[in-house]
């Protein structure tokens, strides 16, 4: 899939979320120019579908989880063959709101988070006047 492609079909796809703006930038440098994108997009796609149907109850697929150190605060899990992609995000009044996006190395999760959870709650905190 060529870069324009997968920029108008990952922005069409985030269009209708709530999302801070450096999360779109986020997605296109992790996931442009990998060759996975199509993968990428398709998951994606799912993922929020899920939470648009189940709402704060997605928590109960493998694929997310509530951070338990960070309140308010969720991780969504895209994995593919070539990319393990965490998207931290958030319930606002009526929809969620996407944070920080970042590429989770293997067996570093609770690092990860650490590193990545105080940016999307500094995010959210931005966001509060816009939601």
């Amino acid at each position: 899939m060529n870069k324009i492609r997968a920029m108008i079909e990952l922005k069409t796809l985030l269009e209708g979320t709530k999302a801070h703006p450096a999360v779109g930038k986020e997605i296109f440098e992790l996931i442009l120019g990998t060759g996975s994108e199509k993968e990428f997009i398709r998951l994606l796609g799912k993922q929020l579908e899920f939470i648009r149907q189940l709402g704060n109850r997605v928590i109960e697929l493998a694929q997310f989880e509530k951070l338990k150190d960070y309140k308010n605060l969720y991780s969504m899990h895209l994995e593919g063959k070539t990319f393990n992609i965490r998207v931290l995000y958030s319930y606002g009044i009526n929809c969620e709101i996407f944070l920080h996006c970042f590429y989770e190395k293997e067996g570093k999760s609770t690092s990860e988070y650490r590193t990545h959870a105080p940016i999307a709650i500094e995010r959210l905190k931005e966001m509060e006047d816009w939601i």
